[in-house]
């Protein structure tokens, strides 16, 4: 493989009102399409070449691979749940403001303990070795790709960046992940990953969002 891209799913109407989704499976909104349509405009006029794009089995990835795949001509789109969000148990549903004020011990030890679980849910260390499993079981397969595209989660998403960098995934828990933003990796003779571009996100510029 000679680049892998990792993107953020487009919005959904609970992003915008800063709720929890986990493993529930709510759709793009209008705006989400229009982001993901805007991001794979841009990614039409680079010069990679993909080979397969790979998202997670919940709605919202799959239908922004699905947009990206359309208009890049990618010939293969793979689903995994290994790439599904955090499963937020008894959390999901629930604004974000909501659970900082009325359960902000059980909050405060969700951002800072990653083997701490949600009621019902699974930690952020968990999440971590399913993507690591992920990347396990894909390994042979990637290795003979050229340009690969990966659509996630926004906690998933930083996961996968810890493991691409090998980071604590503690260390990547307050790394910014917008909606449709990208993540540019590109493998090099030497061995070495280098990390081409990070949460970028010109084609929501160019549409006037705050991005």
């Amino acid at each position: 493989m000679r680049t892998l891209i990792v993107v953020r799913h487009g919005e959904t109407e609970w992003n915008s009102e800063k709720r929890i989704q986990g493993s529930v499976d709510v759709p793009l909104s209008a705006k989400g399409i229009g982001q993901a349509e805007a991001l794979a405009e841009i990614l039409a006029g680079e010069a990679w070449r993909f080979d397969r794009v790979y998202t997670s089995d919940l709605d919202r990835s799959r239908t922004t691979g699905q947009i990206l795949a359309g208009r890049l001509g990618i010939p293969v789109l793979v689903t995994s749940p290994l790439l599904r969000e955090l499963h937020c148990g008894l959390w999901e549903g629930r604004a974000i403001e909501e659970l900082r004020t009325q359960e902000p011990e059980a909050y405060a030890s969700w951002l800072d303990d990653p083997e701490w679980a949600i009621p019902g849910g699974e930690s952020v260390s968990e999440l971590y070795g399913r993507v690591v499993a992920f990347f396990r079981e894909q390994r042979a397969t990637l290795e003979g790709c050229r340009d690969v595209l990966l659509v996630a989660h926004g906690l998933a998403n930083r996961m996968i960046l810890a493991a691409l960098m090998r980071i604590e995934p503690q260390r990547a828990r307050y790394f910014v992940q917008d909606n449709t933003a990208i993540n540019v990796f590109s493998w090099h003779s030497n061995g070495r990953i280098y990390c081409e571009a990070w949460n970028a996100t010109c084609h929501l510029e160019r549409q006037g969002e705050d991005g």
